[in-house]
């Protein structure tokens, strides 16, 4: 043991930052021949309420404790209080001495080591082992120590009572945690064991830290890395570079293992492994269409199916125009799911018809585009949220895998390529508005006219179309951004001149741009318009002078 420095007087310093009372005092040292602790403000006072253990065992010859004998030689107990003349030290030892010196008074076998009494922090031996706390009552150490377990009876540590719990501060149920752990020969009490789980390490500045609780299977954290930001790992104590490793092994690089992630320790590997999961969606199926669109079937964990597809830029179909696309990357856009079924039951979807399910969570949405990724010839360079389900009924979860696909360490998609389709939620549009997200709006409208609206989409009762394109300008306005309106043709229901002037005046020009899409399917026994009535239909939006294009209906 290596002995203090001594004080300027020649004294041995010791330390009482941890004493509650005396936390920030000079430290006191031991003059005189009688041994009494003293401090430049004289002697201490001794502590309210029992401030020492009483051994209840008969003295025994040759008992170094005096009167107050535990019956075995040499031993040694902590406690408070201050040092009368004629006490011998090894009975009463202040908190915080951290050593002696040769005339000090005070002999060498009398104090503690002073490792355990470093930094000022309250410290326990015990035979288990350490526990990491935060003390902050030493102004030479403000991080982490090891705290020492101890300073129980000896009947107690031999039974590996109390073991969870500080004897010495804490309050008043450490106190009765601690008498009752080290009295008796049971188990400690059912009292005792809710202290220890309550029980504050209180430092001299007086903060309480609490001790962590073992945290048993149904607190265990089980999510998918697939669907977690960086931000998500600290839930497992990770920081953010950490977590960005993670997001590049799981979704970037689609590794289900965590063999590949550099620079993180083994511990925290094998932490992460067993408090998450990584496995990829299983394709059900494949159906490969002639223009090269494919669209996936997958099988979720609980039986539900979804699709997705895969789409080709440029379009391969025969007959297609494909110059603007010269001398450009060739690329797949993916349509993804949101939801298990979908609950709007749009006259014109077959999705609608399946009936709503559930929604999909932010991994199984990201998890559609890697697979497809993973067979795919060309990058994928952009999302839209098109495919089963009504995304804004499933905000968070959307939202959530569109920041995973376009942050950087994730799938590194731009985000002004992602785009969430919406049939006309109207709080959420607010919602998104606010929230000021980069990726692009599209709403579904279908028809212009109210009351056939609602025929088609049945959503139009709920939230009504002034409501909507309303939302729809201010959204505009805040992202100066066109919206895009998409509108289904359906020949002979929505595709007539008188239609296409109820939509022009519906919305400011400057503000949207229109899509159209023929209707693919027979769903509903609708059909396809016809060219001259979509030709007269465009007449009339060029006129309005409102932006539109026409989209391929692919996978015929």
């Amino acid at each position: 043991m290596h002995a203090a420095p001594r004080a300027r007087d020649g004294s041995a310093p010791g330390r009482c930052d941890r004493d509650r009372g005396t936390g920030e005092g000079s430290s006191p040292a031991f003059h005189g021949p009688d041994r009494s602790l003293v401090d430049d403000a004289g002697p201490s006072p001794r502590p309210e309420g029992p401030s020492e253990e009483t051994c209840r065992k008969p003295l025994r010859p040759g008992c170094r404790c005096g009167d107050r004998g535990c019956g075995r030689p040499g031993r040694r107990r902590l406690l408070r209080g201050r040092l009368e003349p004629g006490d011998d030290p090894v009975d009463r030892v202040p908190p915080g001495v951290r050593g002696s010196r040769a005339g000090d008074g005070v002999p060498r076998r009398g104090l503690r080591s002073a490792r355990r009494h470093r930094r000022g922090d309250l410290e326990r031996g015990q035979e288990d082992g350490d526990h990491a706390v935060r003390g902050t009552s030493s102004e030479e150490h403000q991080g982490p120590v090891r705290i020492r377990q101890a300073w129980l009876p000896a009947e107690s540590v031999r039974r590996g009572a109390g073991r969870r719990y500080l004897a010495t501060g804490g309050g008043e149920a450490c106190s009765r945690a601690s008498a009752q752990a080290g009295g008796g020969r049971g188990a400690a009490s059912e009292e005792a064991a809710r202290a220890r789980e309550t029980c504050r390490i209180e430092s001299g500045a007086g903060a309480g830290v609490h001790l962590g609780r073992r945290q048993g299977d149904g607190d265990r954290l089980v999510m998918h890395r697939c669907g977690m930001l960086p931000d998500d790992y600290r839930a497992l104590d990770l920081d953010e570079p950490a977590g960005r490793k993670l997001l590049a092994a799981a979704v970037q690089r689609y590794q289900p293992d965590l063999a590949g992630v550099r620079g993180l320790r083994r511990e925290i590997l094998e932490r992460v492994a067993g408090r998450t999961r990584a496995e990829p969606l299983r394709i059900d199926r494949r159906d490969e269409a002639g223009d090269g669109f494919v669209k996936y079937l997958f099988e979720l964990r609980d039986g539900a199916k979804i699709e997705a597809v895969r789409i080709p830029v440029p379009c391969e179909a025969a007959g297609v125009d494909a110059s603007a696309y010269q001398g450009k990357e060739k690329k797949y856009v993916v349509c993804v799911s949101s939801q298990a079924g979908c609950a709007l039951a749009c006259a014109f979807c077959a999705t609608g018809a399946l009936g709503f399910e559930r929604n999909l969570s932010a991994d199984e949405i990201v998890g559609q585009v890697l697979a497809v990724r993973e067979e795919a010839d060309r990058p994928v360079r952009g999302i839209v949220f098109m495919g089963m389900g009504e995304p804004f009924l499933n905000y968070d979860a959307v939202v959530k895998a569109a920041r995973i696909l376009s942050h950087p360490s994730g799938g590194s998609i731009d985000g002004r390529a992602i785009t969430i389709s919406t049939a006309g939620v109207v709080p959420a549009i607010r919602r998104y508005t606010r929230e000021g997200h980069k990726f692009r709006l599209a709403v579904s409208l279908t028809h212009a006219v109210p009351d056939k609206r609602a025929a088609l989409m049945p959503i139009e009762r709920v939230h009504a179309s002034a409501d909507l394109v309303a939302a729809i300008h201010d959204h505009a306005r805040a992202r100066r951004q066109r919206v895009l309106v998409e509108y289904v043709l359906l020949g002979d229901v929505n595709d007539s001149p008188a239609d296409a002037r109820a939509l022009a005046e519906l919305f400011d020009a400057t503000l949207v741009k229109i899509d159209l899409i023929d209707v693919n399917g027979s769903t509903g026994g609708f059909h396809r318009a016809s060219r001259e009535a979509r030709s007269a239909f465009l007449d009339v939006l060029g006129s309005a002078r409102i932006p539109f294009a026409i989209r391929y209906s692919g996978g015929q």
